[in-house]
């Protein structure tokens, strides 16, 4: 199962915490695309991800980096996602 934490805060900044696979093949395809377009808006901040492995992503960003609007689409896309497969992505 994946587990996926994700913050957006003004003033903290973001956290995105995605962990582990989702045991389906669809919802690990869904997750790791999401992962990755959230690694790259990263890369573009001029920041790296805190971790970046197979199984494993976590992103802490500063605030004002100006991916708020990407991480808080991302965010939409996998609440849809553990909607469809609430056996393979939960959200916290």
């Amino acid at each position: 199962m994946t587990k996926v934490i994700m913050t957006i805060s003004e003033t903290m900044g973001i956290m995105y915490d995605c962990l582990h696979h989702a045991n389906d093949g669809e919802a690990c395809v869904i997750m790791s695309t999401l992962s990755n377009v959230l690694v790259e808006a990263c890369f573009n901040a001029d920041h790296e991800p805190t971790v970046y492995e197979p199984g494993h992503v976590r992103i802490d960003l500063p605030p004002d980096t100006g991916c708020e609007a990407t991480f808080k689409a991302v965010r939409g896309v996998i609440e849809q996602a553990v909607k469809q497969y609430p056996d393979a992505i939960k959200m916290y």
